[in-house]
């Protein structure tokens, strides 16, 4: 049979027969067997029972191992017989009962009984006798048995065994050893020392081995070879159990056990330095023990690296040593360091309306935000503009990092008012009374100028200054400041006014055709954007001789008229179809700017600051349709105004029969308004159109969805219409646009429109929008037969 080789720690027993006849116990098979002493073989799993003394083993018998077990090493030198205790089971066919041992070497040696010496149902002890150990085999290095079935084939094997044991007769002569003493538990602290002894017996000559057991580990100590074994300075890593083999010639013994605990001595520690301040280093906690001088094992957060940043961190503090145990744990808090922040210089001079940016640096590097606490100023991020001449408080705030607290600091200071001067030119000699001299003069701050007549006989009406008589006169040019601006030092002008002589009135009648009433300018105001979003003026100049026009786009001069955000750079372009045919972007430059002054006082057109960048052309244009696109020359976006005047309306020939404006329009102050001036003796009949939705056929985008169109004289309102085909002149409305050539309007349509007759005066289109959001739209004026 092949050898099964199991591992247990069973102590081997000795004991004394009469006549000095010796027996080595190999088993008794009683509940109190080691676990693992006994196993079954591959073919006998589930087929062995442990019971309260005996063990039954049950199956089919193989020409393979049983069950069996395995020990220390022993020695069966001397050895006659091995006595067998064991009961016949039912179902039992098998024809022997076989035990075989195994040497060190692996030889193995087999002794048989035939299955008839044992009795069926009761123990029967069995001497198989030791005839002799051949093949090579040690009997004195035995390693290992097992036990089972002989005979072939698959014969049921099926019976319960009690002690098993090697026994040697009487005549041998030699006392197997033995072993006594004080087993048992044994408590020591780290540190102190203990001795094991025993107190052997057996037939000398006797030699001893101590070994160690841990964890099914076998370790033998090469030095402790006498009765007795000596341990010093104990650390927790000798704590196990240990036992002494006593070997003779008769074989070997393994004595009781002592099992040694060994504890750690007690150690205090007491944590210091658990409260810090961030300052950017790694913040350590302080262990102090109890005894003195301890190594400690130190963690912050589980960790073993001391933090940096602030917070709150776990401090786990643990004795390193192996005589003495100890721990410890607090909280390390690190704090929020304090911080602080600081202005930058000012610039050297504030004054009011000019911005300046501020600038502050914190201390631990944050960002910081600023806030005006008191005075008048505009705060925009960092920039800040003041608004008066009084103190202002601003704060810089830096609200804290994760290592630093918040903090603040304030900074007051005043400004003062802006300086302004006056740019007055002379007017020169006056010489025709009939045209009143508008007098020109600008200021650096862009407010309004006043004049004083302060030598002389003349009157004044804004900048219109007409003389009463031959004379000097000297005029004043003053600006007195407002909450921004100091006013500005007074620039007087003084030139000589020589009045002609008062002609003769020689009556005059006008050609027939000069008494017919028409157009003779129009003005629109807008928001001027980019792209869909510049300001189109459109008109039609009838067949005859050629019509000399004013074309202005006006944005910076109407914030003297409280106008709010004002197209700051407009520029002109003219079109005829697809073709520019001029362009300007600042009326007064290339010296065009007499001309262009000269055409608008003829035309009663307020006059444009000179220097400014308002845009203006005159222009004589044939019969046909042209186009005036009004945008930003610097890609800046405000409200403007766009005037297209006839500068021969009272003569014969040529006139404007319809002009038309696109431009975005909403409510408040982006109503889009569009002025006309009728002239003439007689009434005149136009189609007035306000077109949004209908753009959308053409291309247009964003278009105003619901145009609200209303016409007043002077601020009175004269008509209104939304939706022009619920209107009752809806028909005379389609009609009329026909017979002028328009674009026709969908019947369901939102676009407005009226048909009205016009009496010779000044008029306003004012087109909204009736759903609030703003919009395309085109403004049309047609004259209609």
């Amino acid at each position: 049979m092949r050898c099964l080789r199991v591992v247990f720690f069973a102590a081997l027993v000795c004991c004394t027969l009469t006549g000095s006849a010796q027996t080595i116990l190999l088993d008794s098979f009683n509940a109190g067997t080691v676990a693992g002493s006994v196993r079954a073989g591959a073919t006998w799993v589930g087929q062995t029972t442990l019971n309260s003394t005996t063990l039954t083993v049950g199956g089919t018998a193989q020409n393979d191992n049983g069950w069996g077990a395995t020990g220390l090493t022993l020695s069966a030198a001397g050895m006659s017989f091995i006595t067998v205790t064991a009961q016949r089971d039912a179902g039992n066919a098998a024809a022997t009962c076989a035990i075989q041992f195994e040497d060190r070497n692996l030889n193995t040696q087999i002794f048989s009984v035939s299955m008839a010496a044992f009795a069926i149902g009761s123990l029967t002890a069995v001497q198989i006798p030791i005839t002799a150990w051949s093949g090579g085999f040690s009997p004195t290095q035995i390693t290992s048995w097992t036990i089972g079935g002989g005979g072939l084939g698959t014969s049921p094997f099926r019976m319960t065994f009690d002690n098993l044991a090697l026994s040697a007769t009487a005549t041998t002569g030699t006392v197997v050893p033995g072993a006594s003493g004080d087993f048992g538990i044994k408590t020591k602290a780290a540190g102190e020392s203990i001795a094991f002894a025993i107190t052997p017996t057996g037939t000398a000559p006797l030699t001893y081995q101590w070994f160690k057991h841990s964890t099914f580990a076998l370790t033998a100590n090469p030095t402790a070879t006498t009765a007795e074994l000596t341990l010093s300075a104990l650390t927790p890593s000798d704590a196990g159990t240990y036992t002494c083999t006593v070997t003779n010639a008769a074989g070997s013994i393994v004595s009781g056990v002592f099992i040694l605990t060994v504890t750690a001595q007690p150690a205090t520690i007491t944590l210091g330095a658990l409260a810090a301040t961030y300052d950017g280093a790694a913040k350590s906690v302080t262990a102090t023990t109890s005894p003195a001088g301890l190594p400690v094992t130190l963690t912050y957060g589980g960790s073993a690296a001391a933090p940096v940043n602030a917070g709150s961190y776990a401090v786990v503090a643990t004795v390193n040593s192996p005589i003495y145990a100890g721990f410890a744990a607090g909280p390390l808090v690190i704090a929020r360091a304090p911080q602080t922040v600081a202005f930058a210089a000012l610039p050297a001079t504030l004054r009011i309306g000019t911005a300046f940016t501020l600038a502050a640096a914190a201390s631990s590097g944050g960002p910081v935000v600023f806030n005006v606490v008191s005075g008048a100023a505009t705060l925009d991020g960092a920039t800040l503009t003041p608004t008066s001449a009084a103190a202002i408080t601003v704060r810089a705030t830096q609200p804290g990092t994760a290592n630093h607290l918040a903090a603040t600091t304030d900074l007051v200071f005043t400004t003062t008012k802006q300086t302004q001067s006056i740019d007055f030119t002379a007017p020169g000699d006056f010489i025709d009374a009939a045209a009143p001299i508008t007098l020109r003069a600008t200021v650096t701050s862009g407010l309004p100028v006043s004049f004083t007549v302060v030598v002389g006989a003349a009157t004044i009406a804004g900048a219109t200054l007409t003389p009463a008589a031959s004379g000097p006169i000297t005029v004043r040019a003053s600006q007195l400041g407002n909450d921004t601006f100091n006013a500005a030092p007074d620039v007087s002008r003084t030139f000589v006014a020589t009045l002609p002589a008062t002609p003769p009135v020689i009556p005059v009648t006008p050609p027939p055709d000069a008494l017919q009433t028409r157009l003779a300018n129009f003005s629109t105001r807008a928001r001027v954007g980019l792209g869909d979003q510049v300001a189109i003026a459109g008109f039609t100049i009838s067949a005859g001789s050629a019509k000399p026009l004013l074309v202005r786009a006006v944005g910076p001069t109407l914030a003297g008229f409280g106008v709010a955000d004002a197209l700051p750079a407009p520029a002109v372009e003219l079109f005829r179809g697809n073709v520019s045919i001029d362009r300007n972007t600042s009326w007064s430059a290339a010296g065009a700017g007499p001309a262009l002054a000269t055409a608008a006082v003829s035309v009663g057109a307020f006059a444009l600051q000179a220097g400014t960048a308002d845009a203006a052309l005159v222009t004589t244009l044939a019969s046909g349709s042209y186009s005036a696109v009004i945008g930003g020359a610097d890609a800046r976006t405000g409200v403007g105004l766009v005037e297209v005047y006839d500068l021969a309306v009272s003569s014969p020939g040529a006139r404007i029969t319809n002009l038309s404006v696109r431009a975005t329009a909403g409510t408040g102050a982006d109503t889009l308004i569009v002025g006309l001036v009728v002239q003439g003796t007689a009434p005149q009949r136009f189609l007035l159109r306000a077109v949004g939705p209908a753009l959308a056929a053409f291309g247009v985008t964003a278009v105003l969805a619901q145009p609200q169109l209303a016409l007043f004289s002077g601020s009175s309102e004269i008509a209104r219409n939304v939706g022009w085909s619920t209107s009752p002149d809806a028909a005379q409305i389609a009609a009329s646009g026909a017979q002028v050539g328009a674009f026709a309007l969908l019947a369901a349509s939102a676009d407005s429109a009226l048909v009205i007759n016009l009496a010779p005066g000044a008029y306003t289109c004012q087109v909204s929008a009736s759903s609030g959001a703003p919009g395309v739209a085109l403004v049309e004026i047609y004259e209609l037969q």
